[in-house]
């Protein structure tokens, strides 16, 4: 297969996927997105995801977009990118339920700014009352309301199209992420409280921790020897998740306690 062949049947086939998303998510009830940024090798992504539950009532998933992101990641261009994206499969603020995110300030504000303004029930605007009694005068002209409720038909269903993709949906934070950041952030405030005692013990022990972490993790030879050592290999946590120095700190006692025995 030559690589114009190739080309052809990759964009058909893509074609045909997003015409069939298109088809599946117009026909769910409800529509659950979810967006997140993140940079690898000097460059940034979007990715947008799409949830739903059919009418038999199973789970269903797919990865709307995994974009290129240039420029700031300011609230407004993270705004625009996601309308871009929701507004490609057909999607806008009303037909979305949620878009769940995680706590980033350019999320957050972004979702905030980019709202749709609430209105009352019949549709009215609180004006205050203009003081035309004190007028003099007043000069009316009548006009064929024919005509006129003509123009406005045409003035409203434009500017409702261009609105109608101009908002995102309410905003939902992510639950994990929020638990992160409790057991992380809230977690190095506690410990950097001289009041507690704790601050000087548990910032001793994990210093040896990552010392022996960073060890393992870098060169194959130390790996090699802790595995002879304690008989199973350590695990190095990450900053995105918690659980990961949990994890790490529960396999290295473990392994302390084989290497007594």
């Amino acid at each position: 297969m030559c690589r114009k062949t190739l080309n052809v049947r990759l964009n058909e086939k893509s074609s045909n996927m997003v015409d069939k998303l298109r088809r599946d998510v117009s026909e769910a009830p409800a529509v659950c997105t979810t967006a997140d940024i993140w940079s690898c090798m000097r460059r940034s992504y979007l990715g947008v995801t799409a949830h739903w539950i059919n009418d038999d009532l199973t789970r269903q998933s797919a990865a709307l977009a995994c974009c290129r992101l240039k420029g700031s990641h300011t609230f407004d261009i993270v705004a625009d990118s996601l309308i871009t994206v929701h507004n490609n499969y057909g999607l806008d603020h009303r037909s979305i339920s949620f878009t769940v995110t995680d706590n980033g300030a350019n999320m957050v504000k972004a979702f905030a700014e980019y709202q749709e303004p609430e209105t009352s029930v019949d549709g009215s605007s609180d004006l205050s009352d203009s003081d035309d009694d004190d007028d003099e005068s007043v000069s009316v002209e009548f006009s064929d309301m024919s005509v006129v409720a003509a123009d406005v038909d045409v003035i409203l269903s434009d500017s409702d199209k261009s609105l109608e993709s101009s908002f995102l949906p309410k905003h939902m934070r992510c639950a994990s992420h929020t638990l992160n950041l409790v057991a992380s952030t809230d977690f190095n405030k506690l410990v950097a409280d001289e009041s507690n005692g704790c601050k000087r013990l548990i910032r001793s022990a994990f210093a040896k921790c990552s010392q022996l972490w960073n060890n393992v993790s870098r060169s194959t030879k130390s790996s090699d020897s802790a595995v002879e050592i304690l008989g199973i290999s350590l695990r190095t946590p990450g900053e995105t998740r918690w659980n990961s120095t949990f994890d790490a700190v529960k396999r290295l006692l473990s392994s302390l306690v084989f290497v007594r025995n």
